[in-house]
């Protein structure tokens, strides 16, 4: 049975806003601070979101890092979110193609694959 391979790429905006949701839900305090600067590492496939906090009243906020872990775990809640189909027994992988963060989700059936002993010619 063939395998079936869809790639799902992720804008600056849906990144932006993938890290977010995650940060609010891990309860990490952002405040009324406003994102300032997202930083994509595409070798790393993380992302880092930089915070502008205005008045002198209001504390810094260190920038938000999601490593590849958890914003994978923000993409697939973000998926979920916008009812984005992502089939259960799909392998999903986080990778870099083309310039941006994306996932490469893998359909195989191999419980419809015959259990026979395969050779090939040499």
């Amino acid at each position: 049975m063939p395998s079936e391979t869809r790639f799902i790429f992720f804008e600056t905006g849906e990144l932006l806003r993938a890290s977010l949701d995650w940060a609010v839900a891990n309860g990490k305090k952002i405040g009324k601070a406003k994102p300032s600067r997202l930083h994509v590492d595409l070798e790393a496939l993380a992302v880092s979101v930089h915070f502008d906090v205005k008045g002198a009243e209001q504390p810094t906020i260190p920038p938000l890092e999601l490593k590849s872990e958890h914003l994978q775990t923000a993409l697939l809640t973000l998926c979920r979110k916008q009812k984005i189909p992502l089939p259960m027994k799909s392998a999903k992988t986080l990778i870099a193609l083309q310039n941006q963060i994306t996932f490469m989700i893998t359909l195989t059936n191999e419980n419809d694959a015959p259990k026979i002993k395969i050779e090939y010619a040499d």
